[in-house]
């Protein structure tokens, strides 16, 4: 995207990164914004429409879509939620009735994307088969713990949130279908070397393990457009 339509008139589109932890983006913004983007289909099927994006403010923007094929046009909309995150949020294109719109795409196809007040800046425009699609493609997933420095201006450093398999586990008292379940007390399990595996000293009672689970952002690995 290089250019788009500020109350009828050519605007260049400004790249920058909206924070200095986000790519570079295009800033979109104006009233009257009218985008016009050329989607690059390599093969016939059936896709839905998702768009990546931060929205510094508090506010939700309603953008209307039109996607013309050689056969029709279909029309949607899109709804750009506050998003003022250190990563980067998506929203699906939905139909009149809010559901997941999609659409039969034969050949290249151009999508319009108009509102009456704009001001977000968008990263990418996805169109991704039907059968791939989920909806957890736009809900954020635990990606890693940020860590600052000691200083208040200090920038964020990105620490992966799986846990490593703690060196020793212990067995506490526990309730168990309303009874309390013995254990010996002070009792602790070492692992030996880097096998995870207990030992084979057995008492009843809970184990403690880690309880979290790694959780991976899932990319959209499908076409990607450029251009007007």
């Amino acid at each position: 995207v290089t250019f788009f339509l500020h109350g009828g008139e050519y605007r260049k589109v400004i790249f920058q990164p909206p924070t200095s932890q986000h790519p570079v983006m295009s800033h979109i913004s104006g009233q009257e914004v009218d985008l016009n983007i050329r989607l690059n289909v390599l093969q016939v099927s059936r896709y839905v429409v998702v768009l990546e994006y931060v929205n510094k403010h508090d506010q939700v923007y309603v953008a209307d879509v039109k996607i013309k094929d050689p056969e029709e046009v279909m029309e949607a909309k899109v709804y750009i939620y506050s998003c003022k995150y250190s990563f980067l949020c998506r929203s699906v294109v939905v139909d009149a009735m809010n559901r997941v719109a999609v659409y039969d795409l034969l050949a290249d196809a151009k999508l319009h994307l108009h509102a009456s007040s704009l001001d977000f800046f968008l990263h990418k425009i996805c169109i991704i088969p039907v059968e791939s699609f989920s909806l957890e493609y736009m809900e954020p997933k635990v990606h890693c713990i940020a860590a600052y420095g000691p200083t208040p201006d200090s920038s964020a450093s990105c620490v992966p949130s799986q846990d490593e398999t703690p060196p020793f586990a212990l067995v506490l008292d526990a309730q168990k279908d309303g009874k309390v379940v013995e254990a010996e007390s002070n009792v602790v399990y070492q692992s030996s070397g880097s096998s995870s595996s207990l030992s084979s000293h057995l008492a009843s009672g809970v184990t403690l393990t880690s309880s979290q689970a790694p959780l991976m952002l899932h990319f959209v690995h499908i076409m990607l457009d450029v251009g007007i």
